[in-house]
């Protein structure tokens, strides 16, 4: 399955992926970047990377199960089911 999805995004296909999202390859211009250790600038070479889009019924079912309290944007360990630290 992932085989035939690498070809079709390398062939510049979308993969569309019913109730969960889509993939797509998209080129990035050449831009200048920055080291933000040093503050130095160097020139990033154009690209090709690959998007995830979410579905709707992803975006739904996440905005159902994640739903951030009033005020807060921040999701915690509790939100996620994850072990805290």
């Amino acid at each position: 399955m992932f085989d035939m999805m690498g070809a079709a995004l390398m062939a510049g296909e979308n993969v569309k992926l019913t109730g969960f999202g889509s993939l797509q390859v998209r080129a990035r211009a050449q831009r200048i970047g920055r080291n933000p250790r040093t503050g130095s600038e160097h020139m990033i070479s154009p690209r090709h990377t690959v998007v995830f889009t979410p579905g709707a019924q992803l975006r739904q079912a996440l905005q159902d199960k994640v739903a951030p309290a009033k005020g807060s944007s921040a999701v915690t360990a509790e939100d996620t089911n994850l072990p805290a630290g």
